[in-house]
Parts: structure tokens; sequence; C-alpha cells
């Protein structure tokens, strides 16, 4: 029997996993995780790095920043200011929990739009309809 997948929000005790995951991985230079500074200290944009894990290997990688602006709302975009972003995973089971898990934390951070910047489309993630703020 093979292990379900589970997304987890990163910490900075993840970090060495993420950054071995992005070096196998062709064209991720923009999902290393010093980005996630940057978005943080530079422009003051929370960052949520979220890790899909089948039992103990990631299995796949979605930066999102959180992006709150007085004239377009909130969002959450993978990756902002940058060309490009989006999911990074070994397995389509893994890429399908990754949207999810944005799909839900959209909802629960009250961003109504996520951007996935993927070179070409792959993902129909619609808009994040209900608010469900976590309190």
């Amino acid at each position: 029997m093979t292990d379900a997948i589970s997304v987890t929000t990163a910490g900075e005790q993840d970090r060495a996993e993420w950054e071995a995951f992005v070096d196998a991985h062709d064209n991720a230079g923009y999902h290393a995780w010093a980005w996630r500074d940057v978005f943080r200290d530079a422009f003051g944009h929370r960052s949520i790095y979220l890790m899909a894990r089948r039992g103990a290997r990631v299995e796949g990688i979605l930066p999102l920043v959180e992006i709150r602006s007085a004239l377009f709302g909130r969002s959450l975009t993978s990756l902002p200011f940058l060309n490009y972003g989006g999911v990074i995973a070994d397995s389509a089971e893994a890429a399908r929990a990754l949207v999810e898990a944005a799909r839900g934390t959209a909802r629960s951070s009250c961003c109504p739009h996520v951007e996935l910047r993927h070179r070409a489309r792959q993902f129909e993630i619609g808009r994040a309809h209900v608010c469900t703020p976590v309190t």
C-alpha cells in the first residue's frame, strides 16, 4: 500500500528539504527558499510555502505569496514580481493536492484570487468564492 499525499505549510525546519527538491528540478530557480526572504524583507508580504509529501519523501512544492493591495484586493500569487512560479511536482496526485491546498489557503486567508504563474496553463483553480477566515 502506498502512502497518501499530505500537504503542509513548510517552515524554516523544512528549508533544507525544500532546497534539495528545487535543486533536483530544472527551471526551478525562482522556487528557491531565499525568495521567501526577499518577499518578506523587501516588500513586506507573507509567504506560504506548501510542501507535498508521500510519507517522508517530498513530492511537490508550491510557493505562494499573499498580496494585499488597496487597488486590487487580496490574492495569493506564485510568484509575484517574477516571470514564473507555480507547482513543481513529481506526480499528478501531488500537483492536484498542492492546488487544492492553495484553494483552501486562499479561502482561509480571504483571498478571492489565486495566480499560479506556470509557463503554460496547467490547472483550472477558479476563484476561492467562500471566505472562511481562521480565528
